[in-house]
Formats: C-alpha cells, sequence, structure tokens
C-alpha cells in the first residue's frame, strides 16, 4: 500500500472526523496511518477548515510510539509541500497519557495541590523500593499497635507474608488504576456456621435414609458410618467438633449411589461447613486487611512526599480530579481541543476512561483492537472496551479496519482457520491483501512446504540425557533438559532455513510468553552458529555473564547461600571442572556443614571422603579463587559492590575468559552495565551489599525489557524476546516457542472485586483454607489470565510476514491432549485446535503419525496448510546440522542401543583477550601512556590529589549535572529542579553544593530547557552503553565502547547524538578548536557507533558547553565517513594496540597530581609534574 493510498476501509475511518468514533483495528491493518492521516487532513484543510496544531490531542500509550507517529506526521507534511506545520509538530500535544496528565498538573499545581516542581517516579525498581519501605513501616506500625498486634500475627502466620505483601501492593495498584484515590479493601460477609451446619444435619439424615436400600459395599456402608456419627455429634446441640473430625465425614464416592444426591450433596455441605468454619475462625484477622492497605496508602503517599515525586497513578488521579472537579479547568481543555485522538484504547483503564470523558471532547477518535489487549498485569480492563465497541456500534460509530498488509495470505489464512474459533463468535476474521486487494483462500497452497508449521519436541529428548553437558553447563538455572532439547531443534530448524537461502538469521524473531526461556534458545542459537541477541530485561540477568558475577556479590553478602557458592564455583571466576563439582557434591551429602564445609576440607586436604580423590590442579583451582573470596569479604563492609566487581574481573581474568564467547563483544557489554548499576547503586544508596542483592532482584523481577544490544545492533541476529516486548513489530520468520511450558501463576493470597474478598492460607490444600470469595474470584481470575493468553498469541503470530512456526514439548507416554483445563501448557489447546485426534490414539501411533506430516487446517470457510514435524529420539534417529565453517559442529547420532547423542567439539582452553577500549581509555592515554599502563595494566591506584590540584570539584559537578540531565523532564511545560533536588543529587556524589554551584547546577538544566533542541532531547535516549569492534573486518580488533548522553533517531531526519559538557569556558575560548584539540577522538568513536548501530544515513554529533548552551559545536556525519573514522580511531589507539606508553610531553599538576606513579615510578621531575599549567615556563 502506497503511503497515498487509502483502502474503502481506511478512507472511510479517515473521513469520518466529526462526533465520536471508534475503530476496531486488526493487527496490520494500517491503524497508525489512519491516524496519521487523519491529523495532516485536519492541520492542512484538504478536506474540511484547517485545525492548528496545538488544537489536537493525541494520546498513545508508549514514547517510542508517540515519536513514531510523529515522525510520521512530519514526514507526510513535509511531502505534501507543509514543511511550516511540519516543524509544529515537534511541539504538537502528542503525548502519552502520563505526559498529558503531567502538564494538565504543572499547569494548575495550585489547585490540584502539589508542587509544581515534582519529579515522576518513573523507575520502577526505585518505585518498587519505595513500595517495600512502606510497607515494612505499615506492618511496623500494626505490631506496635496492642490492639491489632495479635491479629496480625495470627494473619502473618497463616498467610505467606512475601504473598501477601505483593497482593496488597497489587489490589492498591489495581483500585488506584480504577479511580480510588484512597483504596480501601472490602469487608469479608458475616459467617453462618449456624446455618450450614443445620443443613448438613438435615442432608446427613436423608443419605442415612437413601442409603438403607443400597446394600453392604464397602462404600456405601463407610458412608452411612459417617453420615450417622454426623447426626449424633451434631443432633445434641453441641458445639462443633474440631475440623479434622469434621474432615473424617467426607467419604468415597466411586460408588453411583455416592454420586447422586442426596449422598453427593451431603458431601458438599461438610465442605462447606469446614470452609466456613475456616472464615469464622480467621474473619477478624481477614478484617485487618483493609487497615493494612489503608495504612500502606499513608505511608506510601508520605513516602513520596519526602522524595518529591508522584507515581503514574498520582499523576492520572491528579488530571481526572481537576477536570472532574474544577469545571473551569475542563472548559479550558474541552475548548482547546478540537480534536482527540486516543491511539491503544483497548490498553485503557477505568481512571484513564474517566480522564477521557472528563476531558468531554465531542470529536474523539479511538483506535483498538480487542484481540490486542495484553496487559491485564498493567490493569487494563478488555471490558471497558468491549463496552464502549458495542455503544458506539449501536449508535452508529464504530468501523473496522480488517486487511491485513502485514502478513502474506497463508500465514493469514492459517490465523483465521486454526486459531479463530477459540476466541469466540465475536471474532473478526482478518482478510489478506494484495496489491489488488483481498485475496479469499479457498484451498491449500500447492507447494509441499508450508508457510506454518508446528514443531513438537518429545519430552524423552530430556529424559534420555542427551543433551551434552557442555552445552548445559552454560544454561542458567531452572531451563531444564525438555527446554534445553525443544531450543537445539529450533535452533537446527532456524538453520536449515538460512542454509536454504529462505531468511537471513536478521529476518526470524523468537518469542516466548515467558523470559525464562531465553537464556537456552539464545545459547542454543549461538551453538548453531547463528548470531543471536536477548531483547529481554529477564533475558540479560540470566546470560551467564551477568548471573555468575551476581552469584558473585550473593556469596560476598551470605556465606550461606549454597547455590550462589554451587553457582560460583562452577563460573569462569573458578572454573572447576564438573568432575569437581560432583565431588563436592558427594562430599557435602555425605559429611557435616553442607557445600561450604565440604570445600574448605577440599582446600585443606582434611578427610578421606569424596574430596579426597579431587585433582592437585582442581585442589589448587579452588584454593586460589576460594582464597579471592574470603579475602574480598574482609573488605565488603567499606568497598561498594562496583569496586568489588572490577577488583574479582581483574584478578579473575573474567573479562578475557568472557570474550572468548560466540557473543563475546555483547558479554563483555553485559559485564559493563552490570558495573556500571553498581556503581550507580554507590552514588545513590548508603547502605551494603546485601541491600545491592536484593534490587538486582527486584530489577529482574520487573523485567524492565532492556535490550541486549545497542541501539539498531540486533539487525543480522536471530532475535529472541517475549511476546508482550514483540507488540508493534514485525518480522519474515516468526517462531514462538515454549509453547509446551506452563504458564498459569498459582495468583496473588488475596483477591478482591466489588465487595468480594477471598484469602488463600498458607496450605491451601484443603478448600477450608481457601477462605469467603477466593474459591470463585481465583476460578474468574484463571479465565481471564486463559483468555489474555489466547490474545497473546494472536499478537504474537501476527507479528509473522512470510512464515509462522509453532513449537513446544510434549510427553507422548501421556494422553497430553486430553486434559483441555484452564492452566494446561498453550501447545495442548493448541493441538487440539490444529490436529485431528484420531492422530492421538497413542504414544507410538501419535510418534509415526506425526514425524513429519502435512495436514490442513480449516475452519469458518478458511483453510490453511500445516506441516507438522516431531522431534523423536529412538533407535536408529538421526538428525544432522550443517553448520558455517567457523561455528562448533553440532550433530546428533545414536549409540549402540539407539540413544541419541549429541555431539559438541572439545573447546581450547587457552583464553583470547579481547581488548576494550572507551573514549576515556584512549583520552587518558593521549595526554599519558605511562599513566594509562601504571592505572589500566599494573593496576595501581590513584594517589591523593596534592593541594591546589583542583579538578576534584568539577568533576563532582559534571557527574552531577550528569544525573540531572538523565532523569530531567524535558517537556515544554517542564521547569529546572529545586534546591533540593539539587542538593539530593549532589550528596549521592558526595557534594555539598553552595548556593553559586546550585544556581549553576539550576542554570544548566534551565538552558537545555530553553534551547532548540529540547524538543530532540525530550525524545531522546539518555545514558546509551555501546560496544563495537574498531574494525568489522579485523577478528582481533579492539573493542570500543562508551555511554551516549543522548540520541535521538527520528524518521526522516538525521540522528541527533548530543554530549554535554560542564568544561570550564571563557567567553574568548573557540569552542570549535577546543572540540578538535580534546573531543576529536569521542566524535569520531560515537559517530561510528551509530553510523554501524542503527539504520541511520547521517548522524549530526553535538558537544554542548553547558557554560555556553547557545553555542553548539557540531559535527555532520554519513555512511561514507565510516572508513575515514575507523582509520581516525585506529590512529588514536595504535600505540595502545603496540603496547607503546610514552610519557606526558607537557606534564602538569592537573594531570600528575594523583597519579599513581608520582613520587617514585615516573621519571617526569616534580617541579614539571607541579606545575600549574601544561604550558608552564
Amino acid at each position: 500500500m502506497s503511503k497515498l493510498e487509502l483502502t474503502a476501509e481506511q478512507q472511510l475511518a479517515v473521513e469520518r472526523r466529526e462526533g465520536a468514533l471508534l475503530l476496531a483495528a486488526g493487527a496490520g491493518s494500517g491503524k497508525t496511518g489512519v491516524l496519521v492521516e487523519r491529523f495532516v487532513r485536519d492541520v492542512t484543510g484538504r478536506d474540511s477548515q484547517p485545525i492548528a496544531v496545538d488544537e489536537i490531542l493525541a494520546i498513545t500509550f508508549t514514547r517510542a510510539a508517540a515519536a513514531e507517529m510523529r515522525g510520521r506526521i512530519r514526514e507526510r507534511l513535509t511531502d505534501r509541500g507543509h514543511p511550516e506545520l511540519a516543524a509544529q509538530v515537534e511541539s504538537a500535544w502528542l503525548l502519552t497519557i502520563d505526559a498529558f496528565c503531567a502538564r494538565i498538573l504543572r499547569n494548575d499545581a495550585v489547585l490540584a495541590g502539589v508542587d509544581p516542581s515534582f519529579e515522576v517516579l518513573e523507575d520502577e525498581v526505585a518505585g518498587l523500593a519505595l513500595r517495600h519501605q512502606a510497607w515494612d513501616l505499615t506492618v511496623a506500625e500494626l505490631f506496635a499497635d496492642p490492639e491489632r498486634r495479635d491479629r496480625l500475627i495470627g494473619l502473618l502466620a497463616a498467610t505467606d507474608e512475601d504473598g501477601l505483601r505483593e497482593s496488597v501492593l497489587s489490589i492498591y495498584s489495581r483500585l488506584r488504576s480504577a479511580g480510588h484515590s484512597e483504596p480501601r479493601m472490602p469487608q469479608p460477609r458475616e459467617t453462618d456456621v449456624a446455618g450450614v451446619r443445620e443443613r448438613v444435619l438435615e442432608l446427613a439424615a436423608l443419605t442415612l435414609v437413601a442409603l438403607e436400600g443400597e446394600g453392604e459395599g464397602k462404600s456405601v456402608a463407610a458412608a452411612r458410618a459417617k453420615a450417622a456419627d454426623c447426626i449424633e455429634r451434631l443432633g445434641d446441640g453441641s458445639a462443633l467438633p474440631v475440623a479434622s473430625l469434621i474432615r473424617d465425614w467426607l467419604f468415597d464416592r466411586r460408588v453411583e449411589a455416592l454420586k447422586q444426591p442426596p449422598a453427593s450433596d451431603f458431601h458438599d455441605s461438610i465442605n462447606k461447613l469446614l470452609a466456613e468454619v475456616a472464615n469464622q475462625a480467621m474473619r477478624d484477622r481477614v478484617m485487618l486487611l483493609d487497615d493494612l492497605l489503608a495504612s500502606f496508602g499513608e505511608s506510601y503517599r508520605a513516602a513520596k512526599k519526602r522524595r518529591g515525586v508522584l507515581d503514574y497513578s498520582d499523576l492520572e488521579l491528579g488530571a481526572r480530579d481537576l477536570l472532574r472537579d474544577h469545571e473551569p479547568v475542563a472548559a479550558f481543555y474541552r475548548e482547546k481541543f478540537r480534536r482527540v485522538m486516543i491511539d491503544e484504547f483497548q490498553d485503557t483503564n477505568a481512571l484513564q476512561l474517566q480522564i477521557f470523558e472528563a476531558l468531554g471532547v465531542e470529536n474523539l477518535f479511538m483506535v483498538g483492537d480487542e484481540l490486542q489487549s495484553i496487559y491485564g498485569f498493567r490493569d487494563a480492563d478488555i471490558e471497558l472496551f468491549r463496552a464502549r465497541s458495542e455503544a458506539h456500534g449501536r449508535a452508529g460509530e464504530r468501523e473496522i479496519l480488517s486487511i491485513n498488509f502485514r502478513s502474506d495470505r497463508e500465514v493469514v489464512a492459517f490465523i483465521n482457520a486454526g486459531f479463530g474459533p477459540m476466541h469466540g463468535d465475536s471474532y473478526q476474521p482478518l482478510m489478506p491483501a494484495t496489491g489488488e486487494g483481498i485475496v479469499e483462500i479457498d484451498q491449500p497452497a500447492a507447494a509441499s512446504e508450508a508457510a506454518t508449521e508446528l514443531l513438537l519436541c518429545d519430552a524423552a529428548w530430556g529424559q534420555s540425557d542427551a543433551i551434552p553437558a557442555g552445552f548445559k553447563d552454560r544454561l542458567p538455572a531452572g531451563i531444564d533438559d525438555d527446554d534445553a532439547a525443544e531450543a537445539l531443534m529450533i535452533a537446527q530448524r532456524i538453520r536449515e532455513l538460512c542454509d536454504a537461502g529462505e531468511c537471513e538469521p536478521g529476518d526470524v524473531a523468537i518469542l516466548v510468553r515467558q523470559g525464562a526461556s531465553i537464556a537456552g534458545l539464545v545459547a542454543a542459537l549461538q551453538r548453531a552458529g547463528l548470531p543471536a541477541v536477548a531483547n529481554s530485561a529477564r533475558g540479560w540477568w540470566e546470560r551467564p555473564e551477568v548471573a555468575d558475577l551476581i552469584a558473585y556479590l550473593r556469596l560476598l553478602a551470605n556465606r550461606e547461600d549454597e547455590d550462589a557458592l554451587f553457582a560460583v564455583l562452577a563460573s569462569p571466576l573458578i572454573g572447576v571442572s564438573p568432575d569437581t563439582l560432583a565431588l563436592l557434591g558427594y562430599e557435602a551429602r555425605g559429611g557435616e556443614g553442607g557445600l561450604d564445609a565440604a570445600v574448605a576440607r577440599a582446600v585443606s586436604s582434611e578427610g578421606e571422603g569424596p574430596a579426597a580423590e579431587i585433582t592437585d590442579e582442581q585442589r589448587q583451582r579452588l584454593r586460589r579463587g576460594i582464597g579471592i573470596v574470603a579475602a574480598e569479604r574482609n573488605v565488603v563492609g567499606w568497598e561498594g559492590p562496583g569496586r568489588l566487581l572490577e577488583r574479582v574481573i581483574a584478578e579473575t581474568g573474567f573479562d578475557a575468559l568472557v570474550a572468548r564467547g560466540a557473543d563475546g563483544s555483547s558479554a563483555l557489554l553485559r559485564v559493563r552495565r552490570l558495573i556500571r548499576i553498581a556503581h550507580q547503586f554507590e552514588a545513590r544508596e548508603s547502605s551494603g551489599l546485601r541491600t545491592f542483592v536484593d534490587e538486582l532482584a527486584r530489577r529482574a523481577e520487573i523485567d524492565d525489557r532492556v535490550s541486549d544490544a545497542p541501539p539498531g545492533s540486533a539487525s543480522g541476529a536471530v532475535q529472541v524476546m517475549t511476546m508482550h516486548g514483540s507488540k508493534g513489530l514485525q518480522f519474515p520468520v516468526v517462531v514462538l516457542a515454549a509453547l509446551g511450558r506452563k504458564g498459569m501463576s498459582a495468583g496473588p493470597s488475596v483477591l478482591v472485586d466489588g465487595d468480594r474478598i477471598g484469602v488463600r492460607l498458607r496450605d491451601d490444600s484443603a478448600l477450608s483454607n481457601r477462605l469467603f470469595d477466593f474459591g470463585e474470584l481465583d476460578d474468574e481470575r484463571k479465565e481471564r489470565e486463559l483468555a489474555e493468553v489466547k490474545r497473546l498469541l494472536h499478537v504474537a503470530m501476527t507479528r509473522a510476514e512470510r512464515r509462522l512456526i509453532l513449537s513446544g514439548t510434549v510427553d507422548l507416554k501421556r494422553d497430553w491432549f486430553k486434559d483441555q483445563s484452564v492452566g494446561r501448557p498453550p501447545l495442548v489447546w493448541i493441538a487440539g485446535l490444529l490436529l485431528d485426534p484420531e492422530l492421538y490414539s497413542g504414544a507410538d501411533g501419535c510418534a509415526e503419525e506425526l514425524a513429519d506430516r502435512l495436514v490442513e487446517v480449516s475452519s469458518g470457510g478458511w483453510r490453511a496448510p500445516l506441516r507438522v514435524r516431531l522431534n523423536r529420539p529412538g533407535p536408529g534417529s538421526q538428525l544432522s546440522l550443517a553448520l558455517i565453517d567457523s561455528a562448533p559442529k553440532l550433530a546428533y547420532s545414536a549409540d549402540s542401543d539407539g540413544t541419541p547423542e549429541i555431539v559438541l567439539p572439545a573447546e581450547s582452553d587457552q583464553p583470547v583477550r579481547a581488548p576494550t577500549l572507551s573514549y576515556s581509555s584512549l583520552a587518558t592515554y593521549k595526554s599519558c601512556g605511562y599513566r594509562w599502563y601504571l592505572k589500566h595494566v599494573l593496576r595501581l591506584p590513584d594517589r591523593d590529589r596534592p593541594s591546589g590540584a583542583g579538578g576534584g570539584d568539577a568533576r563532582a559537578r559534571g557527574q552531577v549535572a550528569h544525573a540531572l540531565l538523565e532523569r530531567a523532564d524535558l517537556s515544554a511545560a517542564a521547569s529546572a529542579p529545586s534546591d533540593d533536588q539539587i542538593r539530593a543529587s549532589a550528596a549521592a556524589h558526595d557534594l555539598e553544593p553552595d548556593t553559586a554551584m546550585i544556581v549553576r547546577l539550576r542554570g544548566y538544566i534551565e538552558s537545555i530547557l530553553a534551547n532548540p533542541l529540547r524538543e530532540r532531547l525530550e525524545r531522546a535516549q539518555r545514558e546509551i552503553s555501546f560496544s563495537l569492534p574498531l574494525s568489522v573486518d579485523t577478528p582481533s580488533a579492539p573493542m570500543l565502547t562508551g555511554i551516549i548522553d543522548a540520541l535521538d533517531i527520528s524518521p526522516g531526519l538525521p540522528a541527533l547524538l548530543v554530549d554535554y559538557k560542564t568544561d570550564a569556558v571563557r567567553p574568548s575560548d573557540d569552542l570549535e578548536r577546543k572540540v578538535a584539540d580534546n573531543y576529536a577522538v569521542q566524535r569520531a568513536l560515537y559517530a561510528l557507533a551509530v553510523l554501524r548501530g542503527s539504520d541511520a544515513e547521517q548522524v549530526d554529533v553535538v558537544h554542548l558547553f553547558l557554560e555556553r548552551p547557545d553555542q553548539p559545536v557540531t559535527a555532520s556525519f554519513s555512511r561514507a565517513d565510516v572508513p575515514a573514522l575507523e582509520q581516525q580511531l585506529s590512529e588514536a589507539a595504535a600505540g595502545l594496540i603496540a603496547a607503546e606508553y610514552p610519557v606526558a610531553t607537557e606534564p602538569w599538576k592537573g594531570l600528575c597530581g594523583d597519579c599513581p606513579g608520582r613520587g617514585g615510578l615516573c621519571p617526569v621531575p616534580p617541579e614539571l609534574a607541579d606545575r600549574d599549567s601544561p604550558s608552564a615556563q
């Protein structure tokens, strides 16, 4: 579809711009193009009177979506000859919902009762830590109250405290998203033990009579006896017996007579009595949940107020209240905005809907797709979209986009035929499109290779010990043999497709529901010689090099952490062999004191147990590694985690070992990122290593979808990501993996809906431990989760352009297809949708039928072919894989008894160091090669700076300025940080700023807010790490690394890279010359990073001196400049690569003041090293 051509559906949606309209837009149907065209026609007046750019409010739900829409609107306006309107788009009200609410609050801060200089609590980790602190304070306050202490102790004892905390915090968030400013829990209903007791007694009597004529069978006789005992115990009106005796009245119902009323009713009534007794006993404690929620809300609000921050719910609630409760405010915005457009309307929650309703703009355009509602865990409510869609449909205010322009017709037909029925009668089929319009598919494709595949991995692979230990050892905990076998199967299939020329690695995306599967998939792809990148935070945290270093920190923080000790022993930090690990495990099980004591005995050569079998070489390796751990544990109290990591990496050569891997450069980048996180923690917190380890665990929980790679560098590599992370993307080949994994969570221990409340106790094996309405609420939760999983799969499948592959592990020894209940793995009900039940005639038959079969999937008039492949081990089975010559060879073969064996090549133990250089390294080397040698080769510490050397405060001021700019709100309505905020940021860098410095730092932010670059800086990514080889043609070339302050890559514009400088500059200084003399290497490095790591054709590198912000120093580079940039950087690094370390030619106090060589090692005379400037005579 040309960007100027619209289908009839799209044309109708574009032209209906008066009044309300809801557009139900299927996946790949061009809904963003419709939004853009409506905006462009409105402001250009193509078919109506023109509307000013700032009279349109467009709401998106992510900054990336807002940036994309801005770029497309600007490009469309430029193409149509309206450059003046295109320029205005930068200041348009095209915002995320939180940015819109923040603007409203800042504009009427006094009326809203908030500080106009508030900051938004954007960091999810910091927000979670603040909520956990508020919870701890809440528990402490209630425990200090004598009237509530006993009930609190009882509640915490009966439930899991962590689960209780997460449940209460989740309910708080959900109720706030529903519009409750101060959430409260519903009270549990009144219990009726007496009423239930009478019903049990009545049914017991009826059962006794009914069973009189049912013979003397064992089960019937037992049931009669139990009914009689019940009547005896309850009939005299005495107190209820204990729960264990009541439970004894339950009976086996396998006999037909016991399955029918009244016996079945009697049985059920006993369970109800048990539940009601438990409800009565726990009611007072459950009522305490309301106190917990209310007290938590107060503590959390107070904590945010102290920090001067608002969270996203605060923004939305505050904006809602202003618009709802202050008519002049609502009237102002109602008159201002002649059009309101809301993208991704299916992701709204009740509070956001209240904001739009309070705004009250009549010309409201809503775009959404019910089947792409996948954010229930973020409190999105699909029922709101359904209700609105129905209402607008009845009013004639709904249109549909059904033509899919993304996927080939075979893929579209398969999705409709195979999965349309699972969405029910309301499913709107996607319509495939060609250049001429819609193509009806009524026959399977003629080709023997279908565009869609189902790969089934027999669980027997995981049960046959066929997965190579060398591969398994590299996988993080939690990835079992089934996962590993499936990952290898998928890697082989992608390898086959690439070798056949059907795709390149960069065409492929593997999507999973849970991040736990990512690390194994990446490892398998790399084993197959395929470049791969994990675009997921969880995948990042589980990469071996990251997990190893975190395990090391955990071990330092807690010597009793045996999991951490085992991980460190196996990691390159110590690197003992699998045999040694096994011997230590046997020693630990057979001796005293656990693994730590076993290691101690092995190191000391004491005892005659399994540890005595450890070789001398391995024992020496153990001694050295454990010695490092013991020495570092002694300095934990006064060394930050960043320094601890840097030292163990230096002492063990961990970086060199990591660099050996297939993705060595990316692995090194991940190591540096972890160190940077550690240093940021040190700057922010005064607490110790234990707190940092806990924060890392929280970061991993949050899954903020941090990418492994620098911007754009995933091109050329298979991308592995979560299905949620894939939304909005598309790929020629998509693999949905790990569909055989169970995905239904255990759920919260407290559930609330309206006036219903339910609580699950710690031991929920009995119904009586699922209090009040928990069973009903939990069933409803599971049904909602299952429906969302089905929508998530729809989103994932519709990412595919040409080929779609579904994959999962099945246990063919079981009737894996029959149980379709809620909570079963998706592959179970997917197979039920796609395959003929006749194929499930037993394990052997199933295996034979599914080994390699082309089947037809059909429903609702749609038909599509599906290739089914079963990967099953067995006698004579053989699976070969041809790999590129430089990759490790992987082959499957069968040994003499038919058991498959996966053979991997032996690897050299010789480490290959991959040198890494940053701009700061090159700059340090340029100023003095000998100092670089002392610091980076000999690793000598800096000396204390002598009096008058200067630089300390300037460096700290620069760090504070960069920290402020990294977090600054750069929107048009933003203001500079307050004095308190600047002091807090300075304190994190051990700086106590005076008034002059505070004014200076605030001036930096104010200068950016007033700078012509502000709009691009607002949407720019900040603090971006990168790593790239100096030369792509030389494998041994050093890796170049750095951190970019701000980078904006917008469609239709050169990429913009800004580096902030806090150098002291005089009015007379020539800034162009200053950059050329001091920062030319940095400029070349940054330009090369963007041109290599993104699709940008040109990049403008701007050095912005904050002392003279109105004079940016800009240099532009295009792809034609890449060879020259590489040459410039090669020349700058040549001396380092050649290991040449010359002494500075112009020594002076600022350079030599804290040099490790000062006063003995360095040949420079003191009188030169103490000069006040390089040019001093």
